[in-house]
């Protein structure tokens, strides 16, 4: 536990000494490592964080720690501290089961606890979910900066949001940067201690419904209309999921949504041909389908899709806003991811 050191029986942390009192340390005998027993060098690294260094090596299992992560912990604390939580560096617990676990930096507020891990050994994803239940079961909230597996942890948010939830490990790179949301990893952490990040979408979670139309001209009439071709579940300007038109025929709780507050009138205002269950010849069958306005002739799934990807700029406008939901466990299931509030994330 390289940042902290005991004088005399009294814990000390090295980067809350002045450079002065740090120094002063250099030669004193009763300082010992706040690990064990042994007797503490303090030290700077090439970072120039301050730390304590084992006089000698022997049975303690608090290994040496590289510049980055020395200076990492130390951002992270000062960040939390700046965010109004109360913070241990190198902190100890136990679940209840008697498994002991070690934060990076642990921050408590009132009865909320929440762990920031800087992991730079060769951790697999496994053995990061095993350490995070191990959090879990203690009562402690578990945050993952990792600087390895980049391309899995872009792959993850999209083939595992379950894990993605359970989990969360973002990718810090070199520079101290938290790339899925292009920030400092001081602003990350002030931004998880004053929940701005948030997981979306989430069954409960009131959102707003908008509708995105393309413009068209119905292949039956030639005659203009609407096309609605996306359905957005906004829970603020950025933070959204985008559902094709497609993709709603496996979601009846959306569907239902579309028939009970898109009107005839608030229709006939936009331009838009009636939503609802109609016979297809190719598909010799009903399916739930649109219209067109002025001779409902059948508006095909297929040639949605294509119009929606043929014509992507016409959907950055305000949209056609039908109210709001809460969002059941169905919807919430897939493609889950975090958003920082205010900015959606990268990954």
């Amino acid at each position: 536990m390289p940042l902290k050191a005991r004088l005399h029986g009294q814990e000390i942390v090295s980067f809350d000494l002045t450079d002065a009192a740090f120094e002063a340390l250099r030669g004193e005998t009763a300082l010992n490592m706040g690990c064990c027993p042994t007797r503490a060098i303090p030290k700077r690294s090439k970072l120039g964080t301050p730390f304590f260094a084992h006089g000698r090596r022997g049975d303690c299992t608090s290994g040496p720690e590289t510049p980055f992560h020395l200076e990492s912990k130390v951002r992270i604390a000062r960040a939390a501290r700046a965010a109004g939580w109360l913070v241990e560096v190198e902190a100890s617990g136990h679940s209840p089961d008697g498994s002991l676990w070690r934060a990076d930096v642990l921050c408590t507020k009132n009865t909320l606890r929440v762990a920031f891990e800087v992991q730079r050994s060769p951790q697999t994803l496994a053995e990061t979910e095993a350490r995070q239940a191990l959090y879990k079961a203690s009562g402690v909230r578990g945050l993952w900066l990792m600087t390895r597996h980049r391309q899995t942890l872009a792959e993850r948010i999209y083939h595992d949001p379950a894990a993605e939830l359970r989990t969360p490990i973002f990718f810090l790179d070199s520079a101290f940067q938290v790339t899925r949301f292009d920030c400092t990893l001081e602003t990350f952490v002030m931004a998880a201690l004053q929940r701005e990040l948030v997981y979306f979408p989430l069954p409960g979670q009131s959102v707003e419904v908008v509708l995105r139309t393309l413009p068209d001209n119905c292949w039956r009439c030639k005659r203009p209309f609407q096309m609605v071709v996306n359905m957005n579940l906004q829970l603020t300007s950025k933070i959204m999921l985008s559902v094709a038109w497609e993709e709603l025929q496996a979601v009846p709780e959306l569907l239902a949504v579309i028939t009970d507050r898109l009107t005839p009138e608030l229709r006939l205002f936009h331009g838009i041909g009636e939503l609802k269950l109609r016979y297809s010849n190719p598909r010799k069958g009903r399916y739930f389908s649109q219209g067109c306005p002025h001779c409902d002739g059948l508006q095909g799934d297929f040639y949605i899709s294509h119009a929606r990807m043929n014509n992507w700029d016409y959907l950055d406008g305000p949209g056609i806003p039908i109210g709001q939901m809460r969002l059941t466990e169905t919807i919430s299931r897939h493609r889950g991811r975090w958003y920082m509030r205010g900015e959606e994330g990268e990954s």
